[in-house]
């Protein structure tokens, strides 16, 4: 089997994957934008070529058979595996999307020209424990991330905490911040 085919035949089992968890065609092509009429194909021609019924079609959706349950499970298997092999190739995350935590009275202006700068999106972390970059103003106590203790100030000192994950865009990131606030103080 060519590349070109074994490429094209794991695109359809992923498509697989995600009607069988959808429950329904039209869910899977909307999550996916890809149109209901083209994913219904792909899984005829899933059952086509294996010569087995994947689906039991009612009014409410699709139920898949056990032969579709047991393939999704090598499926998810392949996914998951795939997923680890990109991930060491791709070190940052590609598009570059920084999650930042940051005290509700604290503000950055100059944040949209570091994304310009450095082809990332910032986006807004709810906790600490789900961000990359996290300012602070108490410690941070979170093993894996890099901090930085902050004192800045002249006639009022204030001590801020900056930590970040030990990868290059949130750590570019992190120095920018910590650059601001000695400016700024």
């Amino acid at each position: 089997m060519s590349v070109k085919m074994k490429t094209s035949l794991f695109r359809d089992f992923l498509y697989l994957h995600e009607v069988i968890t959808h429950g329904k065609i039209s869910s899977a092509a909307l999550k996916n934008g890809i149109k209901a009429s083209n994913l219904s194909n792909i899984v005829k021609n899933l059952e086509k070529i294996s010569g087995k019924k994947l689906f039991l079609r009612h009014a409410n959706g699709l139920i898949p058979t056990t032969e579709a349950l047991n393939l999704d499970k090598q499926i998810t298997y392949l996914e998951n595996l795939f997923d680890k092999t990109a991930a060491f190739f791709v070190t940052e995350n590609h598009f570059g999307n920084i999650a930042l935590y940051l005290p509700e009275n604290l503000h950055f202006d100059n944040l949209e020209k570091f994304c310009r700068e450095h082809s990332c999106t910032i986006s807004k972390a709810e906790v600490p424990e789900q961000a990359d970059v996290i300012v602070s103003y108490v410690p941070i106590n979170i093993p894996e991330m890099i901090t930085v203790e902050n004192t800045i100030g002249r006639q009022i000192r204030q001590t801020i905490w900056i930590a970040s994950i030990n990868k290059e865009k949130p750590l570019r990131l992190a120095e920018q911040l910590i650059t601001w606030l000695h400016n700024f103080g």
